[in-house]
């Protein structure tokens, strides 16, 4: 559930852990603050008090066949198992969160209906948010601004590999339908991939580009390097 400004949120939230009393007495007034920190946000209630314009997105996981012998994408992915009282159906979902000034979150859960999966998974993406490094890493381009990424950075989840590779302004995002979803909430407008694996396992595809973009955060820069590739580091007030 997204809220429409501070007040609807403090209206029904009442906080339950010390960084949640925080922010609603005042103390911590940004999300950067919470980063510095390196604290842990326990309640998606911080995220959508801190940054009530956040934006939601459902990643489409699932599948039924379509008329033509092909696939038609659902929101959410369907598992049925066998039990002694019959068969169960869990339905699961994989949402994202941010803001397009550089915040990213990714959320997978399941519910026995499928506006709950969704629901409980907008919530994790918000306890799972992050900054994500954007710049100017392309040799054709060098304009020292943060529309793609500063580097190329490679990503792997199970047999799936993705590699992440920035690409000159006005080239727009030479990615997968689904992945501009991630692009789009993260701010990053120009930007080349290559993907390698079952990437039709779209669990497994979305979350390897993650695992690029924490690999990404995770690398160090000189200082005289940061303005060569245009890095924006943390996020702009």
């Amino acid at each position: 559930m997204t809220y429409n400004s501070k007040k609807d949120v403090t209206t029904t939230w009442i906080p339950k852990t010390e960084i949640g009393r925080k922010v609603i007495n005042g103390e911590i007034t940004s999300i950067k603050e919470i980063f510095d920190k390196g604290l842990k946000i326990r309640e998606p209630e911080i995220v959508d008090y801190l940054i009530p314009e956040i934006k939601e997105e459902i990643i489409y996981l699932g599948g039924v066949p379509g008329k033509g012998g092909g696939k038609k994408r659902t929101p959410v992915r369907v598992t049925t198992r066998m039990h002694q009282s019959g068969r169960k159906r869990t339905l699961r979902a994989l949402a994202a969160v941010g803001n397009e000034n550089g915040l990213l979150g990714l959320g997978y859960a399941s519910g026995l209906d499928a506006r709950t999966a969704i629901e409980k998974a907008q919530k994790k993406a918000k306890l799972n948010i992050m900054t994500i490094r954007r710049g100017c890493g392309s040799w054709e381009c060098s304009c020292s601004t943060a529309h793609s990424i500063p580097f190329k950075s490679q990503g792997n989840r199970g047999a799936v590999t993705v590699d992440l590779i920035p690409a000159p302004k006005g080239m727009g995002l030479v990615v997968a339908n689904e992945a501009k979803k991630l692009m789009k909430l993260a701010g990053i407008k120009d930007l080349w991939s290559k993907s390698r694996g079952p990437t039709q396992t779209r669990l497994n595809f979305i979350m390897a580009i993650m695992n690029a973009f924490e690999k990404l955060n995770k690398l160090k820069v000189m200082d005289n390097d940061k303005k060569s590739v245009g890095l924006l580091e943390g996020i702009k007030e």
